[in-house]
């Protein structure tokens, strides 16, 4: 199934999200992710270096690591929403 950026998105804004993909070397990963402003914390720039916006790229907060995280919509495996509650 192809997923869009805004399918997943629409998602992460009102869930907490396990996403398997495969990443750039080749293995697989999971991640329990989410985009709800409760868990996210601010993010703090360190540099002057901007970022130009992909289509092809989503970035996502990852709940077990406490940071932000991408991964390419391309690598998208499968999408399911987790009913475990986790710590805010």
């Amino acid at each position: 199934m192809a997923y869009t950026k805004e399918s997943i998105c629409s998602l992460l804004k009102d869930n907490v999200l396990e996403v398997v993909f495969i990443k750039t070397d080749g293995s697989t990963r999971e991640m329990i992710c989410t985009l709800q402003e409760s868990f996210i914390t601010p993010y703090e720039k360190k540099t002057d270096r901007q970022r130009t916006e992909s289509n092809d790229v989503l970035s996502v907060w990852d709940i077990e690591r406490h940071a932000w995280r991408s991964f390419q919509l391309g690598s998208v495996q499968t999408v399911s929403v987790v009913e475990a509650d986790y710590d805010v």
